[in-house]
Order: C-alpha cells, then sequence, then structure tokens
C-alpha cells in the first residue's frame, strides 16, 4: 500500500549517500508515488500524515541540488520529490503542511539554481510546487515557503521571461495566488511583478494571457498607481477584444480586471482615464458581444464594467 511505499521510499533516500542503487532506488519510488498522488484526492488525503516527511524529502534533496551543481542523482531525486510534493499538495489537508514546514523554504534557491544550469525540467516542477503551495499563502503567512516571500516573488519573476511557456503561465498563476493578500501586492508592486504581469497581456500563449490577466484583477484592488502608469488598461482592452466571443472566459476575467481598475474612479471621468479613443473601443467591443454571449459569468463582468463605462 501507500504506507509500504512511503517507508521504502525514506528508507531509501536516507540511505543514498552510502549506496548509490538506493538512490536510484528513490528515484523510481517518488515517481511512483507522485504518479498515484496525482490521481484521485483520496489517494492524496491518505498521504496526510506523511505531508511533514514528503516536505522534508524534497527539502532535502533540493538542497543537495543546490549545493552540488554536478550531483545528476540529486538533480533526479529533486525532480521526482518536489513533483510528489507538488502533486500531494493539491489536497489541502496535506498542502498547508507541506507549504508551512521550514525544509520547503528552498525551493526559490533551487529555482534559481535550475535556471541558471538550464535544468528545465526540475525548473518547472518546482515552479509548479510553488504554484499550488501558494494556493496556502494566506494560511501559511511567514511560515515555511512563505517566511520570506520577496526571495519567492523574485524566483518567479525571472520565470517570467522563460521561453517555456507552461512555466510562465505557473508563475503567473502563482503570482494570482498570492495576490489574494494586501501585503503580497505590496511586494509585488515594490519588486516589479505587477509591471511583469502586464507584459505577459501580450504573451503569445493564451493560458498565460489567463492567469495574467487573473492575477492582476487582485493587483487591480489597490495601487493602481502602477498599472495606469504601465498602460495596463490598454493591453487589458486588448485582450478583450482579441478574446472576443471565441473566449468569453478570457474575456470575462479580462473585464473584471478593468472594471476594479476603475473603481475608484470618479463620476463621469472613466472615458478620460482610458482616453477617449481606447474608452471607445472598449464600449463597442462590448455592445458587440453582449449582442451575441450567452455566458453568465461574462455578461455579468462585462454590465459591471458597463455601469463605470457609461456613466
Amino acid at each position: 500500500g501507500l504506507d509500504a511505499l512511503a517507508d521504502a521510499l525514506r528508507a531509501s533516500f536516507d540511505a543514498r549517500r552510502d549506496d548509490p542503487r538506493r538512490s536510484q532506488a528513490a528515484v523510481r519510488l517518488a515517481f511512483g508515488l507522485g504518479n498515484l498522488a496525482a490521481g484521485r484526492d483520496e489517494t492524496r488525503a491518505a498521504l496526510a500524515d506523511r505531508a511533514p516527511e514528503i516536505a522534508r524529502l524534497a527539502g532535502r534533496a533540493a538542497r543537495d541540488f543546490v549545493d552540488d551543481a554536478n550531483d545528476e542523482a540529486a538533480e533526479q531525486l529533486s525532480i521526482r520529490l518536489v513533483r510528489l510534493a507538488a502533486n500531494a499538495a493539491i489536497t489541502p489537508e496535506v498542502g498547508v503542511a507541506v507549504a508551512t514546514h521550514q525544509a520547503v523554504a528552498i525551493l526559490p534557491e533551487a529555482l534559481d539554481a535550475a535556471l541558471r544550469r538550464d535544468c528545465e525540467e526540475l525548473a518547472l516542477n518546482v515552479v509548479s510546487c510553488v504554484t499550488n503551495l501558494s494556493y496556502y499563502a494566506l494560511e501559511g503567512r511567514a511560515r515555511g515557503l512563505f517566511a520570506d516571500l520577496d526571495a519567492v516573488c523574485v524566483s518567479l519573476l525571472a520565470v517570467t521571461v522563460h521561453e517555456n511557456h507552461e512555466a510562465v503561465s505557473e508563475a503567473a498563476r502563482a503570482f494570482g495566488n498570492f495576490s489574494r493578500d494586501e501585503d503580497a501586492r505590496r511586494a509585488m508592486r515594490r519588486l516589479g511583478v505587477v509591471e511583469a504581469l502586464v507584459l505577459l497581456l501580450g504573451h503569445p500563449a493564451r493560458d498565460v494571457v489567463f492567469a495574467a490577466t487573473g492575477a492582476l484583477v487582485n493587483a487591480a484592488v489597490d495601487g493602481r498607481d502602477v498599472l495606469w502608469e504601465h498602460k495596463a488598461h490598454e493591453e487589458l482592452v486588448a485582450v478583450v477584444r482579441r478574446a472576443g466571443v471565441q473566449d468569453l472566459d478570457l474575456a470575462a476575467v479580462a473585464c473584471k480586471a478593468l472594471h476594479n481598475l476603475l473603481l475608484d474612479a470618479a463620476t463621469g471621468t472613466a472615458a478620460e482615464l482610458l482616453g477617449a479613443a481606447t474608452h471607445g473601443r472598449l464600449l463597442d467591443t462590448l455592445g458587440e458581444l453582449v449582442a451575441v454571449a450567452d455566458d453568465d459569468d461574462f455578461l455579468a463582468a462585462a454590465g459591471a464594467l458597463r455601469t463605470i463605462l457609461e456613466v
């Protein structure tokens, strides 16, 4: 069962220095457990008691990778164990325990090292793990992974310019999770994350644009000056227009971000803030989409935005 696999993984990992074969066994066991954890929620819940151990092993492997650039075994172990932690963390009972464990505080440093050494598979797994753990940022404030939120943000910020769009999308999703917290939003503005998210609105990959737009919905709740400064309004209007009726989910999220950006605008100033041309294009686009859309979420978001635009 799962307990036997987890026991074997722990034993093989702890004996890896004495016998290279045990390291290889640990890689195989971590791979198998990671696949099981990617499946049913019941399987992940069964690993709840093992959450501290999963965090310890993932953190220890990541530390070994950081400390020795030539340790291929540590890289392979890190890939499998960080993936196991990421998959297991989908279930909140496991995720909170892993996210708040001090061992995973090494993940930003491991991500930096993976990017530096061009270890793309490990980098992607670390980003995915941080993204899944970021969902528990509010519960785990100032503990474990979140003990140094600046370090996490800086590491993820480097990912936003990576050529792997899956990694970029995961990083943007993590910022979206962090952006639920006011302190995190301040850090994101201070570190240049918000500007990076605005730039991602023009990314060619739809999943990246969707994740970045979602993060800006929360980012536009406060500290709006940086968004106006970097012309987020123009990029968001462009997203609505590109999405059109073919992608109402994306159009709805962009409408929500624009709504929050304009929420504190004085009555009748929307056209001035957006610029007359942009304001006109947006109103025309919303009118066209509302006339043919049958998506309740989009219609609600577009309706709320039009209320501000038309005052």
